[in-house]
């Protein structure tokens, strides 16, 4: 009786037991288990990397490498410790970790280990640590040595893939399904192969054969899936879907209720989505997917009050905070958005997600400083930040400082320089430096990875410049496949016809584009702004007319209907459209920098200077507004002070820009500084434009005593122009002070 309850023996009852519970999936009553084991045998490596087995499976990571670390301090020799331990800092993008792997998987690999695990894990680090040739010879092996070994077959044919060597890919995956004829997913995998690469007869053959093996096959459940939906059968899709719901495998789980959403049934997808949180209602996923289902279901409340739910029963919950901000957030409820992530920012200052959200908000608001500087913490917060990097890099390169975007993304850790997003926004960059012959080379592997429509939009890009027009207008239509509301596209197709010459050919291909996306307010403004760009502002008025009563809650119709009416004159009228664009979008800065330069056209000074004060407010660096109001500051609200600060900044920022000196100039003559004026307005005036840079500068000269100038200044912009009003005083004030001398 005594010996059945010593330590050893309640251990191995308590290991026994997890491990049953373990291969049955109740993974939590495992833990417990194991843990129990723990107390009886706390010196037991193996009581250790069963704990770690049961966290993977929970994915708690931080505790199962805390276990399998244990296990390994208890016993350095420890192999499954080891892999596992060295598998968990392979998945991660920490360089040092990927890389402390690589030292533990080459030990055990020196070992002669028979596990197929280290050669594919060992291979993974590889890859990531830009060591590609390494990596084939190492699943090359695991091949030669394991052919049935299915995740090293993958790796390995995909490599095989990527280098364009499609028969080695199929051979491999062919004798990998061979060696194992039982196995569902090995012949799974072979027709996934057969699918990615065109052939669907021969895919749905091998995947049906694969459900023969294995009804329960997953992934012959999900690319036979894919097949129907690409021969346009949504229901056998759905029923593939279905399946694969019942089956409650991770990586699937939300397949279902996904396609539910896409194909208009979100009364079902609910249902789904509802049904999988029911099983785990702590899951913060299942419950990101529900959110998202009731907000397509225009049911917010519910999807506002769930949320409450949450952060009433944690309010430190930061994921439910920042799904809240983000819910907030598409709502165009901004206060809201932010008051969240300031919890979260209390609550974990270091959150890079918190700082990419801000950015978001920022994004939404229109507020590009804010929106940069927002990113480039969350960067350094988290340097492996792929999605942040990027859109710092594509807003920079769309500042017009494209050097900064290549030297942010050239920072980047060298495993994620491979992907095709990375590689596209890199090539923007290089097309923005004008460094030609780099980006040419970079677009044309890209094209070798994948026919993205960033790819063929750069590949027509570089074709226009060797005015090869044919062949980049049929790569824009390709990429118009992909990205069919793609406005840049539109506009590199429309500038394709303008080198020739040809607009008309442009509109006539737009317009039988335009009637094909009849329901696509994006497209509908696009044709019209080329249309009212060629002179047809009847038609124009058409088309935009069209996109708001598609698009009724846009401001971009309103937008578009203001501008054609302020080109006819039709100040009243553009101004309503733009209080509309401003009603369905208050945050839209460049509509808030139109209504201030209609609002100055109608003599509105003040309404005009509010209006700017608020464009700079979002945009600190907007030149057009700094400019405008530093000098309606000075003309009609008498404040040479204050309108020094916003003059001198658009001058920092356009320090080439004739209107901008003119500014600064004329607000220096206003507060007494004629000499500095002088210089400024000087600058302005040798320059072709506006005739009133010539009269401020002529006054300028008069108030600095230089009466010769003076005159000479004032004749030549009395010829050039004397019906503006600055005409008058210009010539009143060198008049009369040059008779004073």
């Amino acid at each position: 009786m005594g010996c059945a309850g010593s330590p050893e023996v309640r251990k191995a009852r308590f290991l026994a037991i997890g491990k049953t519970l373990l291969q049955r999936k109740e993974y939590g009553k495992a833990l417990l288990e194991f843990r129990n084991a723990a107390q009886s045998s706390p010196r037991d490596p193996e009581v250790y990397y069963q704990i770690g087995l049961a966290a993977s499976a929970l994915e708690n990571w931080g505790m199962a490498a805390q276990a399998f670390r244990k296990a390994l301090e208890l016993d350095t020799q420890h192999e499954g410790a080891q892999l596992k331990l060295a598998q968990l800092m392979a998945s991660t993008t920490d360089r040092p970790l990927v890389e402390d792997a690589h030292r533990r998987l080459t030990g055990l690999l020196e070992q002669q280990t028979e596990d197929p695990s280290v050669l594919t894990t060992l291979a993974l680090t590889e890859w990531k640590l830009a060591r590609p040739e390494d990596a084939e010879a190492h699943l090359r092996q695991a091949f030669l040595q394991f052919p049935s070994n299915l995740s090293s077959s993958i790796a390995l044919a995909q490599i095989q893939m990527a280098k364009g060597d499609t028969n080695s890919a199929e051979n491999i995956l062919k004798e990998t399904a061979a060696q194992t004829p039982a196995s569902g997913d090995a012949i799974a995998a072979l027709g996934a192969f057969y699918a990615i690469t065109g052939r669907r007869e021969q895919a749905a053959k091998e995947l049906r054969r694969a459900l023969i093996v294995d009804p329960k096959c997953a992934r012959a459940l999900f690319y036979l899936a894919a097949l129907h939906i690409r021969n346009g059968q949504s229901a056998e899709a759905e029923g593939c879907f279905k399946r694969i719901s019942e089956l409650r495998e991770k990586p699937y789980r939300f397949l279902y209720g996904a396609f539910l959403l896409q194909i208009g049934k979100v009364d079902a997808a609910i249902t789904e989505f509802k049904r999988i949180r029911s099983e785990k209602p702590d899951d913060r996923e299942a419950r990101g997917q529900l959110v998202t289902a009731l907000v397509n279901a225009n049911r917010e409340p519910e999807a506002e009050s769930l949320l409450a739910q949450v952060v009433s029963k944690n309010p430190r919950d930061s994921d439910a905070l920042l799904e809240r901000s983000r819910f907030y957030m598409n709502l165009g409820r901004f206060r809201e958005a932010e008051q969240d992530l300031a919890g979260v920012m209390r609550f974990k200052p270091d959150s890079s997600d918190a700082h990419y959200l801000k950015a978001r908000l920022y994004e939404k608001k229109r507020q590009p400083l804010m929106r940069r500087q927002a990113l480039t913490e969350a960067l350094r917060l988290r340097p492996e930040f792929l999605a942040a990097r990027l859109e710092l890099a594509h807003l920079l390169v769309r500042r017009k400082d494209a050097r900064s975007a290549l030297a942010t993304l050239d920072a980047a850790p060298r495993y994620q320089k491979n992907a095709p997003g990375f590689i596209a926004q890199r090539n923007w960059a290089l097309l923005a430096a004008n460094d030609i012959s780099e980006a040419r080379q970079s677009v044309e592997a890209g094209l070798t990875l994948a026919r993205t429509a960033d790819f063929l939009h750069q590949s027509a890009i570089l074709n226009l410049s060797e005015r090869r027009f044919e062949h980049a207008r049929k790569l824009l239509r390709e990429a118009l496949t992909v990205r069919p509301e793609d406005d840049a596209i539109l506009s590199s197709l429309v500038k394709s016809y303008l080198l020739q010459k040809q607009p008309q050919a442009a509109v006539k291909e737009l317009r039988e584009y335009a009637a094909k996306n009849a329901r696509s307010p994006v497209v509908l403004i696009f044709y019209g702004k080329v249309l009212f760009e060629t002179g047809d502002k009847q038609a124009a008025r058409a088309a935009f007319e069209a996109a708001k009563a598609i698009g009724p809650g846009l401001a971009d119709p309103d937008m578009q209907l203001s501008r054609l009416n302020h080109s006819e004159g039709k100040i009243q009228e553009a101004l309503k459209f733009i209080q509309a664009a401003l009603a369905a979008d208050p945050n839209h800065v460049t509509a808030r920098l139109w209504k201030g330069n209609l609002e100055a056209s109608k003599g509105n000074h003040q309404a005009a200077i509010q209006d700017y004060r608020a464009v700079i407010e979002a945009d600190p660096d907007n030149t057009m507004a700094l400019n405008n109001i530093s000098y309606f500051l000075v003309e009609h609200a008498g404040k040479p002070d204050e309108a020094l600060k916003y003059a001198q900044k658009a001058l920092e920022l356009r320090p080439a820009d004739p209107g901008t000196q003119d500014t600064l100039g004329w607000v220096l003559y206003n507060k007494g500084l004629y000499g500095p004026a002088v210089t400024h307005l000087k600058s302005a005036a040798s320059q072709e434009g506006d005739v009133r840079w010539k009269y401020h500068l002529a006054m300028a000269y008069a108030k600095a005593g230089d009466s010769r100038n003076a005159y000479a200044t004032l004749d030549a912009a009395l010829r050039f122009d004397p019906s503006v009003p600055e005409a008058k005083r210009a010539r009143d004030l060198v008049r009369t002070l040059g008779a004073g001398k």
